[in-house]
């Protein structure tokens, strides 16, 4: 007599692979050989081949990967994104605020002369803020090299994640100089200078988002 246990692994394991097929998608195969465990229950469980425990651990892995992903990239960009606010809302008039969209920021402030008032010293908390925030997305971004070093085999993903790392410096430089600005003409242009390269990385970071969700990881023993 067939044990009903080994029946329900050979269900679950048929249209595992018939869903695999009909998606002939990476993340969906996943998805599937991590729940054809649960399904067919606690008694499976010694029967469940290496080959399951492999893609469990797998997806797991991209989860934490993708994870420090948004810890790290992701959360740079709100970072910079509240700074830059805080500096324009501080410095532009009530009737006609910046536009941030354009960079039209000309005729719209009014910056202090009284060093008091300035950046620096006016937001001062902010700044603090700003670069406690950034120390924090750069650890969980070396955080994050190390797992893509350790378990992806392309090293063309590395290659691009410097790309960003640049990037997000050259918003993180036009933020900081905007904070230690002390004129007017210097305030405008890391203003106008971190609109531009801001779109850029948020560019680059949706494009690399995308790719990390689809990279294979390398077999691991488990």
């Amino acid at each position: 007599m067939i044990d009903s246990r080994i029946v329900a692994i050979g269900l679950a394991i048929t249209s595992g692979l018939i869903y695999v097929r009909a998606f002939e998608n990476e993340f969906f195969k996943d998805i599937i050989l991590v729940t054809i465990p649960a399904v067919v229950g606690l008694f499976a469980i010694k029967w469940v081949p290496n080959e399951w425990q492999q893609y469990r651990f797998k997806v797991s892995l991209k989860k934490e990967i993708l994870d420090m992903f948004a810890k790290s990239v992701k959360k740079s960009l709100v970072v910079h994104d509240i700074a830059h606010q805080q500096l324009v809302k501080r410095y532009s008039t009530f009737e006609h605020p910046i536009n941030l969209d354009t960079g039209g920021v000309d005729h719209d402030v009014v910056f202090p002369t009284d060093t008091n008032e300035q950046p620096l010293i006016a937001l001062k908390n902010e700044y603090y803020e700003f670069k406690k925030e950034m120390n924090e997305v750069k650890l969980n971004g070396e955080i994050l090299v190390s797992k893509m070093r350790l378990y992806f085999d392309s090293k063309k993903i590395g290659d691009e994640f410097f790309k960003i790392n640049i990037q997000a410096g050259k918003c993180s430089q036009h933020i900081r100089l905007g904070f230690e600005s002390t004129n007017k003409e210097s305030f405008l242009k890391n203003v106008r200078a971190f609109d531009e390269e801001s779109k850029i990385l948020r560019n680059l970071s949706d494009k690399f988002e995308d790719k990390l969700g689809s990279q294979k990881i390398r077999k691991i023993v488990v």
